[in-house]
């Protein structure tokens, strides 16, 4: 924006590989559909986008929030999940 010296905020969420199948599970029954894909890969990336889709995970929400509900759909589907936060301000 034009009045905004500038920032940028990083979020980030980790688990072990071993977590997709239970996560993808998890957001399958959340979303109510089987994740189309051949690989468990593309089976997650498709129930994130499906999310983005149906506005539960939005660029209008407030700040952190989600993050904050990434990592709640991570602990409900019962795999572990370090997080990570990183931010930049321009002081000009």
């Amino acid at each position: 924006m034009a009045d905004d010296a500038g920032r940028e905020y990083g979020y980030t969420a980790y688990s072990p590989y071993s977590s997709i199948a239970a996560l993808t599970t998890f957001l399958e029954r959340h979303l109510d559909h089987i994740a189309p894909g051949d690989t468990p890969e593309e089976q997650l990336v498709w129930c994130f986008t499906e999310l983005v889709a149906r506005g539960e995970l939005r660029e209008d929400r407030p700040l952190q929030f989600n993050y904050s509900q990434v990592l709640a759909w991570f602990e409900a589907a019962g795999v572990p999940a370090a997080s990570d936060t990183w931010s930049w301000m321009n002081s000009v």
